[in-house]
């Protein structure tokens, strides 16, 4: 049975520190204040490959949870201050680890680029026992293989593979970039319109992989003023929206 959901947002507060109180909805205005990127947090838990690992406690079934993300979760540009700060204060056991222009075949550029592609950080987290998976990524996989159907299922099965019978949560990719205003210095290969294929073959995998849960990002309201940095890829104030996301889902786990 397919099984996809509209989580809901906290946005009763942006500070970093009640990320993790989910209660709010999707469409609630945004904090109206000016916010600058997140400087690199300081991980008090310094582990090799650019992986912050943090000893909690089972939640919701899993014993361990394994986030992967690319650069909308990576400590330059992305919500990892937000992620780790929510997770953090709801003492979940999890291991998290980002990169920009990350994929599932690439490993990218940015602060877990040491960790090696999604693919190769999932085998990381199966080996360290990691029995719930969070997978943020896809946006560059859209990108990078042009909206490409049959590519995209190959590569998400090679992560169900890896997966085997763990829970695996996937957020849904989304950009703002329409047909007709994509910004000329940006690649139109970001379109919404590739990462809607990437959303198409995820859905038709969770009809085949029933660990596979489907988080419908795509559908939160993010015509927000203040929501995107100028690219309309990246995120400013949606930054604290997507922890919160990601957090309520991460609850939600069953």
């Amino acid at each position: 049975m397919l099984k996809t959901r509209l989580a809901r947002i906290a946005i009763a507060a942006l500070a970093a520190a009640t990320l993790g109180a989910a209660a709010g909805v999707a469409n609630a205005a945004p904090d109206t204040g000016t916010l600058a990127l997140p400087t690199t947090p300081v991980d008090p838990n310094p582990n090799t490959n650019g992986t912050y690992v943090h000893h909690g406690v089972a939640r919701n079934g899993c014993q361990q949870i394994g986030y992967i993300g690319d650069s909308l979760s990576d400590q330059t540009m992305g919500a990892w201050m937000n992620l780790t700060q929510g997770l953090n204060l709801y003492d979940f056991s999890y291991r998290l680890n980002a990169s920009i222009n990350r994929t599932i075949t690439y490993a990218g550029t940015g602060s877990g680029k040491a960790a090696g592609s999604a693919a190769d950080v999932a085998r990381q987290y199966k080996a360290a026992g990691v029995d719930c998976y969070v997978l943020a990524i896809g946006t560059n996989d859209a990108a990078q293989t042009n909206g490409n159907y049959k590519e995209i299922i190959a590569r998400i099965d090679t992560m169900m593979s890896i997966a085997g019978k763990a829970k695996v949560r996937w957020v849904m990719p989304q950009t703002m970039l329409k047909p007709g205003w994509i910004p000329t210095q940006f690649n139109p290969r970001f379109s919404d319109a590739n990462m809607a294929v990437f959303r198409q073959a995820v859905l038709a995998s969770a009809k085949k992989y029933p660990n596979l849960t489907v988080d419908r990002w795509d559908l939160v309201n993010k015509n927000i003023v203040g929501f995107w940095l100028p690219d309309n890829i990246h995120m400013l104030d949606g930054r604290f929206f997507f922890a919160s996301y990601i957090i309520s889902s991460i609850l939600h786990t069953r």
